[in-house]
């Protein structure tokens, strides 16, 4: 069996952290706290593509916890560019026993657009693929302010 990289095998709430704020605050603002959110763990099993989330996988997705969700349904939830990356990296790394890393935009149960880091490794087996695992990050609020900073 082969593990790269590391990951949570179970996250419970809180799904956010108190982080200091940027070292460049000068005064009292470098004590202020700000909410960071935690990556939460998927896996999916190559035999049958079943999926197993925790439950911030769950919340990010809009989905009632314990749901047993469909691959099918869950990737329909990409926007049809991050779709077509997710499926060609996927691919990739199924195909070498490798990793990747991606940014994915996702449309909510309830409709609302999220962009999420996405992370995936390949567990190999006496060298052949059997799952893909990895984490997930809500990272809508970096995107928002990194996209209101940015030159027109």
């Amino acid at each position: 069996m082969r593990y790269r990289g590391a990951m949570a095998t179970r996250l419970l709430k809180p799904l956010w952290i108190e982080t200091p704020r940027h070292p460049s605050l000068t005064g009292s603002d470098k004590h202020e706290m700000s909410l960071q959110p935690l990556p939460s763990s998927w896996s999916c099993n190559l035999a049958d593509n079943a999926l197993t989330w925790s439950r911030g996988i769950f919340d990010l997705f809009g989905i009632a916890p314990g749901i047993r969700v469909d691959r099918r349904d869950a990737v329909s939830m990409y926007t049809a560019e991050s779709r077509a990356l997710l499926e060609r990296f996927r691919a990739d790394a199924i195909a070498t026993c490798g990793s990747f890393t991606m940014e994915a935009e996702i449309c909510r149960a309830d409709g609302t657009k999220r962009w999420i880091m996405l992370t995936a490794d390949v567990e190999c087996r006496c060298g052949r693929p059997v799952q893909l695992y990895g984490s997930k990050l809500d990272i809508t609020a970096d995107r928002l302010s990194h996209e209101a900073h940015s030159p027109a």
